[in-house]
């Protein structure tokens, strides 16, 4: 029996590649910074890499801070509207909470962009906690953030008992690292041929199929 489920957000429960390609296009170019191409963006996207990381691997810029904290504001004022849920996850999401199973949302994405969006699907309510980028933890797929700030709010939940959803190599191998079951959400963004090498639990390959392959966990 599942107790607690840790969702990934960009590419697992909202379509974000646009609203990210258009804020960071956006702020390197503020930065007098080369715009990258999108394919090249995508890739990076595609590892589940957070914001400080994606932007070093785009440019050898000595201070990413700049393009980072422009970013963010862009993202926060303008780059949500191009972000939806994917069909069917909030109605999952509010159908699990009503089965009295605990829900995070584990991100590399900032935490107030998570919250926001979080808010506007009309899901705050159905969530436990929001667990976005922050600089004193290490990002999946370090097990960090799980062995501190969530085994200590749910110290008698075991690890068999948690169930990890994400599109990326990062989310496969954070439920790996801490002895989760991965669902892996293939209609996302991760690397296809890599993920399913890493042979998670489940694959979902559609959105709308999101709740009926969790039962199986469920």
């Amino acid at each position: 029996m599942m107790k607690l489920v840790i969702w990934d957000y960009d590419g697992t429960i909202a379509r974000t590649h646009d609203a990210i390609v258009y804020s960071l296009e956006r702020a390197l170019s503020e930065a007098a910074l080369p715009v990258q191409d999108p394919a090249k963006i995508s890739a990076l996207i595609s590892l589940g890499l957070g914001l400080e990381d994606t932007v070093k691997q785009l440019t050898d810029h000595v201070n990413p801070d700049e393009v980072t904290t422009r970013y963010r504001d862009i993202y926060r004022l303008e780059g949500w509207r191009y972000e939806t849920p994917f069909p069917g996850l909030p109605a999952a999401i509010s159908e699990i909470a009503t089965r009295g199973i605990d829900q995070i949302v584990l991100s590399n994405k900032g935490t107030e962009a998570v919250e926001d969006a979080m808010r506007r699907f009309g899901l705050s309510s159905t969530l436990s906690m929001i667990i976005g980028a922050d600089p004193r933890l290490k990002r999946k797929p370090d097990p960090m953030v799980f062995n501190t700030v969530i085994r200590d709010k749910y110290p008698d939940i075991t690890s068999q008992e948690v169930v990890v959803v994400g599109d990326t190599e990062a989310d496969i191998k954070f439920a790996r690292n801490i002895g989760a079951k991965s669902c892996w959400a293939a209609y996302g963004y991760g690397d296809k041929e890599v993920c399913s090498a890493l042979e998670p639990s489940i694959v979902i390959q559609k959105p709308e199929e999101i709740l009926s392959s969790l039962d199986l966990l469920l």
